[in-house]
């Protein structure tokens, strides 16, 4: 038999014995442009923290400890589970291997349970070679199991899982870790540790702030946000609402950094506001708090940092298109304002017969207490999910309300049909402006139109 023969025939025999010996083949390695250490959903409800052995040693947050001036545990790299390390130990030629190795700090906080799972290599230890402990809520550290007598059985190359869940409060606290404990292993015998998670529920939280200041219609504006933002899941004490006197700078930008805080990486959060705007340059613009001016890159500042899955921002104000560039380049985030960066809006609607009549204090007849694009915007929610036609993440609402769209004239409320009528994705008003007297301020250029921002427009944006 020629050489090239016997090294085929070999490998052929070779994966016939592996796969008889119920081999069971690595995990996928971890794509070199992701963090060695991640953190993703694996649902909509549970978060978990993965730790492979792929980047220094050891990993950062991880420390090891000795145990009776012995440190034997390093980065191993002969048959990895997952990746191409993994953490071992083993014996050395004159001395057993032992050490301590403890996982970084896992916040587990308010979660209501935990499970930890990890692959251990098993080539050749005894029972009681390999423990594992965690940190509990008092900073002393519990027993949970020997690796040897509890993990499952072996895959071709030593490797068996162990996986532990629990419920108990002393493990759900802040300072959470896990403490690995090798002692006394012999030469020629070797654990190791790869692929460890650390998972916990985490249920979608939602949070709003509703800021609402000189207009008659913001406190109809904020209690229509506030009837919305329940009916889609958002719990009142998580809905931050303040009106008029008390919408001072310093605490709506403290608030609005609360907002960003709040949120974890798979919760939402809102930012309304009702009122008035101005541009002060270009497309340097804000709106008017209780005696002070809020400008859209102080917005951007208090809201950008958001580890939320999703962020609105709703402006219904003049010159409110001022704060949408402010937030390009945001995956993360929706923005909606009421008009362009020089144009107007309108602080009363305008209902069609076909549209129950909401009374107020102040409205009557066909009047709503509500500002135009709130009013639409907010109503066509639905359950949640804003949806329209970009180009380049940005685009105007340009449907129809009902078949036509409202004007203000001179001499009132008019409907007027568009020359072409297109199909709208939603039932959005097109608003346009102008005064009493003297036509339009923004000479037809249609300034009042609604403007949208999508930091992601390649998926739907859901509340």
């Amino acid at each position: 038999m020629d050489k090239h023969r016997q090294v085929m025939f070999a490998l052929v025999t070779i994966l016939l014995f592996v796969g008889m010996a119920g081999f069971t083949a690595p995990l996928p390695m971890t794509d070199a442009s992701k963090p060695v250490e991640s953190q993703h959903q694996v649902s909509q409800e549970v978060k978990t923290y993965t730790e492979s052995f792929e980047g220094s040693w050891p990993p950062t947050g991880w420390h090891e400890h000795s145990y009776y001036g012995h440190k034997d545990w390093r980065k191993g790299g002969a048959w990895a589970k997952n990746g191409r390390y993994y953490a071992s130990i083993s014996g050395q030629e004159l001395w057993t291997g032992s050490g301590i190795l403890e996982s970084r700090i896992y916040d587990l906080h308010g979660r209501t349970s935990l499970t930890f799972s990890c692959w251990f290599k098993d080539n050749g230890i005894d029972n009681g070679d390999l423990r594992i402990y965690f940190k509990n809520s008092q900073g002393s550290w519990t027993y949970i199991c020997d690796l040897n007598a509890a993990a499952g059985s072996p895959d071709f190359f030593g490797w068996r899982f162990y996986e532990y869940t629990t419920t108990s409060s002393s493990y759900l606290h802040s300072g959470f870790q896990i403490r690995y404990y090798a002692k006394n292993i012999a030469q020629h015998e070797e654990a190791g540790i790869d692929y460890q998670c650390v998972s916990h529920p985490d249920p979608i939280d939602k949070y709003a702030l509703l800021v609402g200041t000189g207009v008659s219609a913001a406190h109809d504006d904020m209690q229509y946000w506030q009837t919305k933002l329940r009916a889609l899941g958002f719990k009142s004490e998580n809905i931050h609402t303040y009106l008029d006197m008390n919408t001072r700078k310093d605490l709506i930008r403290q608030q609005a950094r609360w907002l960003a805080n709040v949120a974890d990486s798979n919760d939402k959060i809102v930012f309304a506001f009702s009122g008035h705007g101005e541009r002060e340059s270009g497309s340097i613009g804000y709106i008017c708090l209780y005696y002070d001016r809020y400008y859209d890159s102080e917005l951007r500042a208090d809201l950008g940092s958001t580890r939320a899955h999703n962020a609105l921002v709703f402006i219904c104000a003049c010159k409110s298109g001022c704060f949408i560039d402010d937030f390009q380049g945001l995956s993360n985030f929706y923005v909606s304002t009421a008009c362009t960066v020089d144009g107007h809006t309108s602080g009363m609607s305008f209902v069609s017969d076909t549209e129950p009549a909401i009374k107020s204090s102040y409205s009557s007849g066909n009047t709503l207490p509500y500002s135009m694009w709130t009013y639409f915007f907010v109503k066509n929610l639905g359950s949640g999910r804003i949806e329209t036609t970009f180009s380049n993440g940005v685009s105007q609402f340009r449907s129809w309300y009902d078949g036509g769209h409202w004007c203000w004239r001179h001499v009132g409320w008019t409907k007027v049909m568009p020359p072409e009528k297109p199909t709208p994705i939603f039932r959005w008003v097109y608003e346009t402006w102008s005064w009493p007297i003297g036509g339009q301020p923004d000479g037809g250029a249609q300034k009042g139109v609604p403007q949208s921002m999508d930091g992601n427009p390649g998926a739907s944006f859901y509340l």
